[in-house]
């Protein structure tokens, strides 16, 4: 780290360490497994096994969510306020509505229809949020993503 040989790292050298450090990490990591491609029966597989905790396909779930909720987050509070809760929920069931992935309430979250499935969005946000105020945090996110994959196995 110390590039000079003077006894003292600078910020410069700091951050040009941390930087390469972090670039080399990230570099063999692999992408979202089968969050955005291969077809339904692998899909499927993915979510089998992504809704059990304690398994990588869990850990990706998680971080896939929290991926989605960080980006959904505005005011970076750890809360996802609920107009941004519907295109939020229209991102995480991309890859299912595109596979056309069953699930008991498909007719609605998967219409084209952008009103009707903007209400039953909300719906399902205000379900879910035991205050009853417009702020869903992360756990609830995550509990209520998890479960509509369930419903998909």
């Amino acid at each position: 780290m110390d590039l000079k040989g003077t006894g003292v790292i600078t910020f410069d050298e700091w951050l040009k360490f941390c930087l390469e450090h972090i670039a080399a990490k990230t570099a063999t990591m692999d992408p979202h497994p089968i969050l955005d491609h291969g077809n339904m029966e692998q899909f499927k597989e993915f979510l089998t096994t992504a809704v059990q905790p304690g398994t990588a396909e869990h850990t990706e779930m998680y971080w896939f969510l929290l991926e989605l909720f960080t980006e959904h987050d505005t005011e970076k509070e750890g809360i996802v306020m609920k107009e941004d809760f519907p295109s939020m929920m229209d991102k995480v069931l991309e890859t299912p509505k595109k596979l056309d992935i069953a699930h008991p309430d498909k007719a609605v979250l998967f219409t084209d229809d952008v009103e009707k499935r903007r209400e039953h969005q909300l719906d399902i946000f205000k379900k879910n949020n035991p205050r009853g105020d417009d702020r869903m945090c992360v756990d609830e996110w995550i509990g209520l993503a998890m479960d509509l994959f369930k419903k998909m196995i």
